[in-house]
């Protein structure tokens, strides 16, 4: 009998796997089309880093080529380097002031190669976030700011689903 609960959790793995395709696609997007972002990304190539989030039960993990940036959710190797942290914690690790202190609180854990963590916060740090940046060109300021606006309320809808799931589980 498929009670609520059992529906669920069938729904979890393709949960997983949107997040981890919509991940894939933005970072490639952010990542890859701005050409400034070159050296920050050159240090990554090869690399792979699993961010394990308290409020989803499988890693994201990034594996990074000079081309793009893969997102899944299993990968049969080890990482080379695991931060394990909660998706509120996760925003403020762009902060390198805070992430000792992060760290010593127990907040983030990170496991492997810190020169990976380094380079990954590099590149966050020098790429443009803002979604009406690279939509201006195609579709007008009005327009751009609008879907920016709508992006960043879904961001805060899928936190919500997150935490909504992490306690149905």
């Amino acid at each position: 009998m498929d009670t609520p609960s059992t529906r669920s959790y069938s729904k979890i793995p393709l949960l997983h796997a949107g997040i981890a395709s919509f991940l894939q696609l933005m970072l490639n997007r952010f990542f890859y089309q701005e050409v400034a972002l070159k050296s920050a990304r050159v240090r990554l190539v090869g690399k792979v880093l699993a961010i394990n989030l308290k409020e989803l039960s499988q890693p994201l993990i990034f594996m990074f080529s000079e081309q793009r940036v893969d997102v899944v959710n299993q990968w049969p190797t080890p990482a080379d380097c695991v931060i394990k942290t909660a998706l509120v914690t996760l925003r403020h690790l762009k902060d390198k002031q805070q992430l000792s202190t992060l760290i010593n609180d127990g907040r983030v854990v990170i496991e492997g190669d810190m020169q990976v963590v380094q380079h990954w916060f590099a590149l966050l740090d020098a790429t443009e976030w803002d979604p009406a940046h690279y939509l201006a060109p195609y579709v007008g300021d009005v327009v751009a700011e609008g879907v920016s606006c709508w992006v960043k309320k879904g961001i805060v809808g899928i936190n919500g689903l997150l935490k909504q799931q992490k306690k149905t589980v």
